[in-house]
């Protein structure tokens, strides 16, 4: 699928562009700005310590008793940042839950809990940031009453979610006590109990007081993010006489986003290349970029990115590599 995509989009390039998609690619790099774009590397690194606090304070809050150092947490999410956009549908996010457990002697279910809120939060402060988008341009006469009317569907989906989680587990939680007292099979059993710790393990987070804490953390994830891919846009771009482009910074915040949530879909891709160009280039297109341009930009801009993340990665790795097995310390925040 990787293959497939960028090929049209190579394709698409050398018909569509003056020169071949290889001048147009070249030119783009020479003329990139590197001493910008270094800046991506620093919104990487305050992401990722942002994360593993994250992920270290809802172990702490679930009480487990093997939550390691934020160190040691960070050496995880280096490797998962690399990891999760490695195969389709962002199944490299299991390699949290493998790397704590094996690693670090973390219990599944502290792992599981800790993943699927940080998840859920990751989609709350999507939400968010697509309403504040959706109500700038509603403000610069951009919008229009379609994204009026996708304003006020974030809003709703907004509070629903975190309606879910205030009031769902416990019913989901007694629908499986009473499945466990009907039942008496080990094989029906067993899967059932996991998921009830699972649950547990939400709810013992969710009372310790620190929903609003972590949601503030996700909205400074999500920000440090996607100031470092706005970061390496302007550096691509603002000396690139070839890829000249000047649209609202929010324009290009929601062409990322479409491009991440287009990675993250399950279709088979190596390391995203494709979804994700597919997914930016269509919105860039949308606000008046030329899609040849915006497909190239969005190529160049992701290929650049993954360097990072796989060098940040392999320090993860090495660090993990060397830590794993040892005691956990500085429990406490």
């Amino acid at each position: 699928m990787s293959f497939a995509v960028l090929g049209a989009l190579w394709w698409m390039v050398s018909s569509g562009h003056e020169g071949s998609a290889d001048a147009l690619f070249i030119s783009t790099l020479q003329n990139t700005l590197w001493s910008l774009a270094s800046l991506y590397i620093v919104a990487q690194l305050v992401q990722s310590v942002l994360r593993a606090k994250r992920y270290r304070m809802m172990l702490l809050a679930d009480g487990e008793s093997q939550t390691p150092t934020l160190l040691h947490t960070l050496y995880v999410t280096f490797s998962r940042n690399m990891l999760v956009d490695m195969v389709p549908a962002r199944i490299g996010e299991l390699s949290y839950i493998l790397m704590m457990n094996r690693g670090h002697r973390v219990s599944v279910a502290a792992c599981v809990s800790s993943l699927v809120l940080s998840l859920f939060f990751d989609i709350v402060t999507i939400g968010i940031m697509l309403l504040v988008l959706g109500l700038i341009a509603i403000s610069t006469a951009q919008g229009g009453y379609s994204l009026a009317i996708i304003s006020l569907g974030l809003v709703l989906l907004i509070v629903v979610l975190f309606l879910m989680l205030l009031y769902g587990v416990d019913p989901i939680r007694r629908i499986i006590n009473k499945m466990l007292a009907r039942f008496n099979k080990a094989w029906f059993k067993r899967p059932l109990e996991f998921l009830l710790d699972v649950f547990n393990s939400v709810d013992r987070i969710g009372h310790r007081g620190i929903m609003l804490k972590t949601l503030f953390l996700s909205l400074l994830i999500r920000a440090a993010k996607y100031a470092g891919l706005y970061v390496l846009f302007l550096a691509v771009t603002t000396a690139n006489a070839s890829a000249a482009v000047e649209i609202p910074w929010w324009q290009v915040i929601a062409a990322f986003i479409a491009a991440e949530a287009a990675a993250s879909l399950p279709v088979p891709s190596l390391m995203s290349f494709g979804p994700y160009e597919g997914g930016g280039l269509l919105v860039l297109a949308a606000f008046g970029v030329d899609p040849v341009l915006a497909g190239m930009l969005m190529f160049v801009i992701h290929m650049l990115s993954q360097v990072v993340d796989y060098l940040l990665g392999a320090v993860g790795l090495v660090g993990f590599t060397l830590v794993a097995g040892q005691p956990s310390q500085a429990r406490s925040e």
